[in-house]
Order: structure tokens, then sequence, then C-alpha cells
């Protein structure tokens, strides 16, 4: 498949930790929530705690926040207390009930201890202390679910493509348009990652997105690469710098990469197309693929 194949190979890592995606799966007899924790400026609130306690049987199941502020829980089907807390924050309390089968996205805002009342609905403390139980707050709606993407690497909080079919294929995530007649794909999109970091060949995003380019004009003599207006990802609070690849050759003719630079790594979201008309046709796909990005939980190295 060309030089995306060549991408996606030289930036896999595996990390065997999670399991691989299916795409037969048993229905669900849990529920799967989702919890995102932001202050009240809207920046993610990393290693805040949440309870969840069932009404039915009391028992208690906790998730901690990782980056970006999200935590990820298998919980069964019941009415919860929810306590979230987190250092210098007040302590909030919260209800939902869980139906089986549901995946449902639970955003809460903690408020600061100490520092007056940045809402009308909070209570004002007469001294700063670190934990300070807010008013109870009902959660009266839930967005809609936010697809977590399992990987060898760990969670991709990003929806997939509208549309699309997550299939087998290079790189973490790997997708293609509904065919009605059966062959290659036209069009295709894939997420890969490479490690970033002092002890690795690339220092950081910038340096890796030079040997991204080299590694191109070194293969197609006659290729040109194009930099786009940087893409606004709202949810993750970035601006991803944009690349399109166009190599010359009549088949992997185009391939526009979203790079996204995380803490220890870079995140490569790719649209790739054997014709201009079929990467056209998808780049709105693409881009609103790429702009449902959120963030990503990774394993802790041992």
């Amino acid at each position: 498949m060309g030089f995306c194949i060549d991408r996606a190979l030289r930036c896999l890592t595996v990390l065997l930790l999670f399991c691989s995606y299916s795409g037969a799966q048993e229905t669900k007899k849990t529920a799967n929530v989702t919890v995102v924790v932001k202050d009240a400026n809207g920046s993610f609130v990393v290693g805040a705690q949440a309870k969840f306690v069932s009404r039915t049987t009391g028992e208690t199941k906790t998730l901690v926040t990782d980056l970006p502020g999200v935590g990820v829980l298998e919980l069964e089907p019941a009415t919860y207390e929810v306590i979230v807390n987190a250092h210098g924050f007040r302590l909030l309390k919260s209800q939902i009930i869980l139906n089986a089968g549901e995946k449902p996205k639970i955003d809460l805002v903690l408020e600061l201890a100490g520092l007056g009342c940045p809402s009308k609905d909070c209570i004002a403390d007469p001294a700063p202390e670190p934990m300070i139980e807010q008013e109870h707050v009902e959660i009266k709606s839930i967005s809609e679910p936010a697809e977590m993407l399992v990987t060898e690497q760990g969670f991709l909080a990003i929806n997939s493509p509208k549309g699309w079919v997550r299939t087998d294929g290079p790189g973490l995530a790997y997708f293609v348009p509904p065919q009605k007649e059966k062959g290659q794909s036209l069009v295709w999109i894939y997420i890969s990652s490479a490690p970033i970091g002092p002890n690795e060949e690339a220092k950081d995003l910038k340096s890796y997105i030079d040997s991204d380019k080299a590694a191109f004009k070194q293969r197609f003599r006659n290729g040109v690469v194009q930099e786009e207006t940087p893409l606004s990802l709202p949810l993750a609070k970035l601006q991803a710098p944009v690349l399109t690849f166009r190599s010359g050759e009549k088949k992997n003719t185009v391939e526009q990469v979203v790079y996204v630079g995380e803490v220890t790594r870079v995140l490569t979201l790719v649209l790739s197309a054997r014709e201009q008309a079929a990467f056209d046709r998808a780049l709105p796909t693409f881009r609103d693929f790429a702009k449902s990005y959120s963030g990503s939980i990774t394993p802790a190295p041992n």
C-alpha cells in the first residue's frame, strides 16, 4: 500500500497490555462509564478520584483520572452515588443510573477549595481546606457516549470516522468506508504512534515531523510535501500540525497527516488515498474524526 504502510510499520511499537480489538463482541451485561473531570476554567484535572457506590448492594468501585483528566470504569447496572475528590478541590457528590450495555460519558467540574464561589451553586468556604464538600449535584443529562478505542498501547479517546468500519490493518487502528463490492479500498484512515523524548531518535514533535518529511522525500523523488493550516482540536485544546504528501505516482497518490504531540509519543492521524477524487470525498470525514480527539490513556512504564 505504499508510503502509508511504511509510516505505520516505522511508527508502531508493540505493547501487549490491553486486549486487541475484535469486530464481533457479545452483548454487554455491564456498563462502561467514562468520567471526565475539569476545573472551573475548563482545564482537565489529573489524579482525581471518582468513587462509585451502588445504592443496591453498597459495593464500591473507584477510578483515578489519568491524562487528560479521563477515567474509565466497568460497572454493573444500578443506581450509583458518585463521589469525586482531588487535592485542592471541593468534594463533589453526584448520582447516576446505569443500564446494561450503556457507555455514558460524565463531565464533572470541581470547584477550588477555599477560594469563594466561582459559581452560584457552590457553598462558600469559611476557611480554606483541601477537601470541602460541594453542594450535591444531580446529573440531569449525560453527553453523547465518548468512544474509547482499544489499542495495543492503551485507550484513545477519539470517535471512529462516521459511517466507516474498523478492520485489520497497519497502525493502532485502521478504518475503511463501507464498500458494495469486494476489493481493495480506494481510501482509508489509520492511527499510528512513535515515541519521542531525550533518549529517542526524535526528541520532540518538530523533529519527528522533520524526519517524516525527510523519509518521504528520500523515497519519492518527485513527491511534494505541503504544509497545511494547523487543525484545531477543541476537546484536547491543541493546534495540531497538518501535512499533505503527494507521491507523484499513480497509486497511493495522496496522504494527509495530522500530528498530535503527547508527552512521550506522537500520534499520527492519517488519511490515505489511491486517487485524488477519493481523497477529496473523504477529507471532511477525516477532519471531523481528527477534531474528536480528546486524549489517551496509556499504561505507566514498569
